[in-house]
């Protein structure tokens, strides 16, 4: 019995370690009081930036690469419903949109859509899950895209990236004086 439990034990640590060896350290945005565990190595834009964006490295047959937005707006009258609708009408301008799940996440603080669309700049179409986080009178918008054939190798990476978003005083880094994404990456090749 005991070898049993200490095994359950090491697979779970393992599997736990798993999926964090897939995220990168925090990032932390101190200006929109937010941070979260990007995905591992994937280049950024400049921090002072207002919006925040995330892409990965090339990925061999595809000139679109997987990428994460994150679009912060103040509102003070705007309920995340409300933003949900407005970004229902902007996603349905979208060539060949296609809505995909819906979810409520955590009490109704936060919605989640799943969808696809056909970019005609890189000719693919494209799968994408956007998730609206409400924080007091400021909407968080955070958005992953990447090929739809592609979709299901990078989801849980995606999934577990949404999960680390923390907000407000509980966002800062325990021990923070400079974050690990201080200089900018995009563009400077």
């Amino acid at each position: 019995m005991k070898r049993v439990i200490v095994l359950a034990a090491l697979l779970g640590v393992a599997v736990f370690a798993a999926g964090c060896a897939q995220l990168g350290p925090v990032y932390y945005k101190e200006s929109q009081e937010f941070s979260f565990h990007p995905p591992a190595s994937w280049r950024h834009n400049p921090p002072e930036e207002e919006i925040t964006i995330f892409q990965s490295h090339h990925i061999r047959g595809y000139k679109f690469r997987p990428t994460l937005t994150i679009v912060v707006e103040d509102t003070e009258i705007m309920t995340v419903e409300e933003y949900y609708e407005k970004q229902l009408v902007a996603l349905r301008k979208l060539p060949a949109y296609e809505r995909g799940e819906e979810t409520s996440v955590g009490n109704f603080d936060a919605w989640r859509l799943m969808y696809t669309y056909y970019n005609p700049h890189y000719k693919i179409v494209l799968a994408a899950v956007t998730q609206l986080m409400l924080r007091e009178t400021r909407i968080y918008a955070a958005t992953y895209v990447a090929p739809k054939k592609l979709w299901k190798s990078y989801k849980s990476l995606f999934f577990d990236s949404l999960y680390t978003f923390k907000f407000g005083e509980k966002a800062v880094p325990i021990g923070y004086k400079r974050d690990a994404y201080g200089k900018p990456e995009l563009g400077t090749r």
